[in-house]
This record gives C-alpha cells, sequence and structure tokens, in this order.
C-alpha cells in the first residue's frame, strides 16, 4: 500500500506562482498602501486613500473636487518621493476619483421658501419622465433634489 502524498503548503503553491508569473515587482507596489500617508502628510491623507493599483497606475479617492485639482498639482512630487521606496519598477501615474457621495436620508428635502416658485404638475411629470431610466434610488433623488433647487433660475 502506498502512503498518499501531502498537499503543498498555500504558502508554497502562492510562492511558486508569482515567482512563475514574474508578479514580484507588482505586489511590490502595493507597499504603497503602507506609507501613503507619511509621504502626503496627515492633511492630505486625511482627504485622499490609495484605492486601487492597475499596473503601475495608483488610483486614489478623494473626498472633494477642490482636493483632486490640488492634488493634480502635486502628484509629480508624489510619484517621485514613492518611487524613491522602490529598487526597481516604480509608478508611472497617480490618477484620482473623486469619492462618491452616499445620499443620507437624513438630510433635508429641498423646500420652496417662495410662493411661485415651486414646479407645475406638468414639469414634475416631466422630470420624473427623464429620471425613471435610472437605477441608483439614490443617483435618482439626488437628481430631484438637484432640479428642485434649481428650479427657480429656469427661464432666467
Amino acid at each position: 500500500m502506498t502512503r498518499k502524498k501531502q498537499p503543498d503548503h498555500i504558502g508554497f503553491v502562492l510562492g511558486e506562482l508569482v515567482g512563475k508569473k514574474n508578479w514580484t515587482s507588482r505586489f511590490e507596489l502595493h507597499r504603497v498602501f503602507t506609507f501613503w500617508d507619511e509621504i502626503v502628510g496627515p492633511e492630505v491623507a486625511a482627504q485622499a486613500k490609495p484605492l486601487k493599483m492597475h499596473g503601475t497606475v495608483l488610483w486614489v479617492e478623494v473626498t472633494e473636487s477642490v482636493w483632486l485639482q490640488q492634488l493634480q498639482f502635486l502628484k509629480m512630487v508624489f510619484v517621485e518621493n514613492i518611487n524613491k521606496r522602490f529598487a526597481d519598477e516604480g509608478l508611472t501615474d497617480i490618477r484620482f476619483t473623486l469619492k462618491p457621495h452616499r445620499y443620507d436620508p437624513a438630510e433635508p428635502v429641498v423646500e420652496y421658501d417662495q410662493p411661485g416658485l415651486a414646479p407645475g404638475m406638468d414639469d414634475v411629470a416631466q422630470f420624473e419622465k427623464m429620471v425613471s431610466a435610472i437605477a441608483d434610488p439614490e443617483l435618482k433623488e439626488s437628481m430631484r433634489r438637484c432640479w428642485a433647487a434649481l428650479y427657480h433660475y429656469k427661464d432666467r
């Protein structure tokens, strides 16, 4: 009776796979997630967090559009400082993306404080027809609030 061979340890299998696929340098780039705050400083780190790596491009999620615009000016400095930490291949670019706003049901609904500025039934029906194709309920509600808040500027 022959003895059944024990399965290989998962760490050994993964190590071989990483070596065969030449993924070591790509995994190395993911270290940026551990020292991002140190590179950009506490003020920026509070507003921008690394989101993902795509090849040699780091995607960073930013809280507000003002920060996104400001960080565009600083990205090459960040790339240089990050790449100093890597011996081989480094980042080629940083792309910033705006963090999606999550609808808070506690936010107040826009109310019309002046009579005559509210949309008529026909306008509401036309708007509802336009947004009916939007599947995301949070997005649809945001569109409604925006439209309601800006309605009084119509035809000015």
